[in-house]
């Protein structure tokens, strides 16, 4: 059980890690609005391409690498961030994109550590017992 509880420490530094690093990746972004113009399709579901101009008159096509089912419908109007020192990385803004990772590794963490303490607990409750 201290498996359990030792991998889910680890799951939940990550999803930290991750949350941290991409909260300070996007404190020095711009954003604006962007259009899809294009889907790219990946298994069953369709990655979107979308096209944005940055804030000094840059036309730019970001190709996100997160494919939904349904897709984005072709035309829509969806948040865009670009890092302003290099126009070239873009990201969605949107709470999915900025938040999937840190929550799959933190949940997963987290359940492991809940199933890794219950188990040492009982773990030392049976050890606690007097033998029969």
């Amino acid at each position: 059980m201290a498996v359990f509880a030792a991998l889910g420490v680890v799951l939940l530094a990550v999803g930290l890690g991750i949350a941290i690093v991409a909260g300070r990746a996007f404190t020095a972004t711009e954003r604006v609005e962007g259009q899809v113009v294009g889907l790219r399709q990946n298994e069953e579901a369709f990655a979107p391409d979308i096209a944005y101009t940055t804030r000094d008159g840059q036309a730019r096509v970001f190709h996100s690498g997160v494919a939904t089912s349904p897709p984005y419908p072709l035309g829509a109007r969806v948040p865009i961030v670009y890092d302003p020192a290099d126009p070239e990385w873009a990201a969605l803004d949107t709470r999915g994109d900025r938040w999937l990772l840190p929550t799959i590794f933190g949940g997963t963490g987290g359940f492991f550590l809940l199933l890794g303490a219950l188990g040492l607990l009982q773990d030392r409750r049976h050890r606690a017992l007097p033998a029969e």
